[in-house]
């Protein structure tokens, strides 16, 4: 991974009114509005993020919280790496939500390659609270959840939110296939490189000269074959001359 980028889909869902979008906008763009604008159907950024010096590519969906948008929803919701999940801390009705949209989540995606977060967001209101702290963590530890306190209008944890979400997935998914990999890449290198302490220069040089030798030796094998072949050749005309000579003298 270190080579290329890995992209992450991280999606955001809960019901309307959260504060999802608003979230968005001051993760990428460090703004907030006071006006509110409904997300109708589904919205998308792109955000890159380097961890453990790998540079992660993150597309970050908002979508709607509206009961007409469900099944829309579940078309973009497949293949999620990261899922917020947000409610509003003044809202117990969000809250009480929040386990409807976890289970949407899970009945489209596979739940052991998925990280869940749960963003208790509007912390900034905590006068107007109707969730305690306590409910939200006590819930998040139920279904093995990362929990952040949020702020969309000062920014609080926001950044945090994502980075521990990433860093989660990462260190769970990410992190011992990359250290598998480069172990397998150094494996497969020693064995290439360093065979008997020798490198796959030397092996081939020797090779090579093994080669050469068997050449040589087959040539001298064949000289000699000839050599041989041709003694006895001239051995064979000397006896036939023998014989005539002998036959000669007996005349």
């Amino acid at each position: 991974m270190s080579k290329n980028d890995k992209t992450l889909k991280v999606i955001l869902v809960g019901d309307p009114h959260t504060g999802k979008t608003s979230i968005i906008n001051q993760y990428i763009n460090q703004t907030f509005s006071h006006e509110y604008l409904m997300t109708v159907g589904q919205d998308s950024e792109i955000k890159k993020l380097t961890i453990d010096s790998n540079e992660l590519t993150l597309h970050i969906w908002d979508t709607a919280g509206q009961e007409q948008y469900s099944a829309l929803n579940k078309l973009f919701i497949k293949k999620t790496n990261i899922c917020i999940l947000v409610y509003d801390i003044t809202s117990k009705t969000s809250f009480n939500n929040l386990s409807k949209w976890y289970n949407d989540v899970l009945s489209i995606n596979k739940v052991d390659d998925l990280i869940f977060a749960i963003a208790a967001n509007k912390s900034d209101l905590y006068e107007n609270e109707q969730v305690k702290v306590e409910e939200g963590e006590k819930y998040a530890k139920s279904i093995n959840a990362i929990f952040i306190e949020t702020s969309a209008i000062n920014f609080n944890c926001i950044e945090i939110l994502f980075q521990k979400a990433v860093e989660e997935y990462y260190n769970k998914f990410l992190k011992k296939n990359d250290s598998d990999n480069n172990n397998n890449n150094n494996n497969t290198t020693n064995e290439e490189n360093d065979l008997n302490g020798k490198t796959l220069e030397q092996m081939e040089n020797e090779n090579k000269q093994n080669e050469n030798k068997k050449k040589k030796c087959c040539d001298g094998k064949k000289k000699n074959k000839n050599d041989n072949t041709g003694n006895e050749k001239k051995n064979d005309v000397d006896d036939v001359k023998n014989d005539n000579v002998k036959d000669d003298n007996k005349k």
